[in-house]
């Protein structure tokens, strides 16, 4: 083989060589590293316990007919199916009746309280609806009362509405609601039933 010739392959397999290095070069591959986690959110909850703690009353005493104070501290779970705030039966005019209850927020978020007063109802010993125009009606009130704002009073026959002090996470909220007969109801209330809702609504409140 001549001097050319071998030069010749020389210069063959030189370029053979740097073919082969750009090859090697385009496959190449940084170092890298990847994780694989999870996100877990545990949603809070809002809930409260709801219960009567007292309830003073002045009503007609079973002995002698007199208004008379009365404590009952028997404590009622009012989130009990058919659980009744009050239920009382000795009312005459002057009568009064003061529940104090107590709302506990047993959840993880603090929350602002409304209380509705609706669906009144006025009915005679026989269960018959009493006119709008009995005096039961526009001389029954009720006051709701919390600490640190003013007392809301309304009347039977124009029942709303009272917003109450927010809730912080483990606190617990006193209030009272009382129900009142004035001296002006006469004899056209004689026997009558009343009642109404008391409807308890917590919304979660974002700051104070």
């Amino acid at each position: 083989m001549n001097t050319k010739t071998i030069k010749g392959l020389i210069i063959a397999s030189s370029a053979a060589v740097a073919a082969l290095g750009v090859a090697v070069g385009g496959t190449y591959a940084l170092f890298s590293r990847q994780a694989d986690t999870t996100v877990h959110v545990k949603v809070g909850n809002l809930n409260f316990k709801f219960e009567r703690t007292q309830l003073l009353s002045h009503e007609l005493d079973n002995a002698t007919g007199y208004l008379v104070d009365q404590t009952d501290t028997t404590v009622m779970d009012l989130t009990a199916s058919g659980a009744k705030a009050m239920d009382v039966s000795n009312a005459a005019p002057g009568a009064y009746y003061t529940g104090t209850f107590a709302l506990t927020n047993t959840g993880s978020t603090a929350f602002s309280v409304s209380v509705a007063l609706n669906n009144a109802a006025a009915t005679d010993a026989e269960g018959a609806a009493l006119a709008a125009t009995n005096s039961i009606w526009s001389n029954t009130s009720v006051t709701i009362h919390a600490d640190g704002q003013d007392d809301k009073t309304m009347k039977l026959n124009n029942l709303s509405s009272a917003t109450l002090p927010n809730v912080t996470k483990g606190a617990t909220l006193n209030f009272t609601v009382k129900v009142a007969l004035d001296t002006a109801v006469d004899n056209d209330a004689q026997n009558a039933n009343l009642s109404f809702a008391v409807v308890l609504t917590a919304t979660q409140a974002l700051s104070a």
